[in-house]
């Protein structure tokens, strides 16, 4: 079987650089455009379910999807954003500031609890976790995950046997992109990584 994870379209947040966290509003104009033009691609063929984490952005998303795609999201924390503690709602200047060990201990590429919420390995885990048991659930077909741009890579990161927070040389995951995975029993697989064809005015992914 295969999983789509979808990042969640765009927020103010994100175009402002904000660390978002488990915390964070809505998609903007740009996110819902995003999402929407997904959802014109994805109708093209039939899904055996959707998920979403439960955080306002992508649960905003997967009820834009499920609009082309006649398929209600069922809502799911364990695929929620890293939580980053008293970073959230800060950008990465302002975190350094405020939080000059912590952020130097993850610039010199240490799996630290920012701000006091989750490592990259503790979210990599609870997602790889939760994947496998949809994979359980849904033997065949295609499922849709709706999450977040860190999360979504630090899963990645755990599947091709990474370091998770060694991701200097990874591309910034677009806003409304694909990653895809196959399973096969305990096995994941990466099969594509910032798909974003569907967004015309987005660089593509590979």
């Amino acid at each position: 079987m295969r999983l789509l994870f979808v990042r969640h379209g765009q927020t103010h947040d994100n175009a402002r650089s904000v660390l978002q966290g488990q915390r964070g509003a809505g998609l903007d104009d740009t996110g819902r455009t995003q999402i929407a033009r997904l959802g014109e691609r994805l109708k093209r063929r039939s899904y055996a379910a959707m998920i979403s984490s439960d955080l306002q952005r992508a649960a905003e998303s997967a009820g834009i999807l499920a609009e082309r795609i006649a398929l209600e999201p069922r809502l799911d924390a364990a695929f929620r954003e890293i939580d980053v503690g008293t970073w959230s709602g800060l950008t990465i200047d302002e975190a350094a500031a405020r939080h000059p060990e912590e952020h130097a201990a993850w610039r010199a590429g240490k799996d630290v609890r920012r701000g006091g919420g989750e490592t990259y390995a503790e979210v990599a885990a609870r997602m790889h976790e939760r994947a496998l048991q949809i994979a359980r659930d849904h033997r065949d077909g295609v499922v849709i995950v709706v999450s977040h741009g860190t999360a979504i890579r630090a899963l990645a990161a755990r599947v091709l046997g990474l370091v998770p927070n060694r991701f200097p040389a990874w591309p910034v995951m677009t806003n409304g992109a694909i990653t895809s995975f196959s399973v096969e029993r305990t096995t994941m697989r990466l099969l594509s990584w910032n798909d974003c064809a569907h967004l015309e005015d987005e660089p593509h992914g590979i």
